[in-house]
């Protein structure tokens, strides 16, 4: 395998993983009432959004990484 097939295999786990998360987020948001939400109830969804923008970091650098090559 190439450094360039390795990349781009695990770019598209990556890209994968971002699916699931965004799925994952949309059922995290669809059980949470619609007032008087408790802090405990927002932690499983705030967790979730912060590995979405962390994936989506990975995501670019690794983008802009095979770019440059």
């Amino acid at each position: 395998m190439t450094p360039s097939t390795i990349a781009n295999e695990k770019l598209a786990a990556l890209e994968q993983k971002r699916v699931e998360l965004e799925a994952e987020i949309a059922e995290a948001k669809a059980r949470l009432p619609a007032h008087s939400v408790k802090p405990a109830q927002m932690m499983p969804l705030l967790e979730l959004e912060d590995e979405f923008e962390t994936l989506l970091k990975r995501i670019q650098t690794l983008k802009q990484a095979s770019e440059s090559k």
